[in-house]
């Protein structure tokens, strides 16, 4: 499966990933698949993927911290109830 192909399942909602897939898409990334592209994860249901990777990659993920700062962002608004 292409890097590509991992990003459109993991932003398929109905797709369950037991964590497999999204390590191998950080281990593309590593072969260098562009960070950048990581950003079609900044979606509710694809967030806590793109938060992991970020989380993973340190100062590699400096491309995609302002989505995933945004991700959290929404997401404590969405605890408070605001």
């Amino acid at each position: 499966m292409t890097p590509d192909e991992m990003l459109e399942t993991l932003l398929d909602p109905a797709f369950e990933d037991d964590g497999s897939l999204v390590n191998d898409l950080l281990s593309e990334v590593g072969r260098g698949y562009p960070v950048e592209n990581l950003r079609r994860l900044n979606l509710p249901h694809s967030g806590g993927d793109l938060a992991f990777l970020a989380s993973e990659l340190g100062k590699k993920a400096r491309p995609i911290l302002d989505d995933v700062v945004t991700l959290l962002e929404v997401g404590a608004r969405e605890c408070a109830g605001t």
